[in-house]
């Protein structure tokens, strides 16, 4: 378990983005099209 919250700390490290900002992309009713694109934005910004 240790080793999958420490994966998931540095992936969004190397995204740039919050735990929060991550959560909010499965909060809406798009799910899993809508963290694809917010993924994509933030890689390409």
């Amino acid at each position: 378990m240790e080793a999958s919250q420490k994966y998931l700390d540095e992936y969004l490290a190397y995204r740039g983005v919050s735990f929060n900002e991550y959560m909010e992309t499965f909060l809406d009713a798009s799910g899993l099209l809508k963290v694809g694109f917010f993924m994509a934005r933030k890689l390409l910004s």
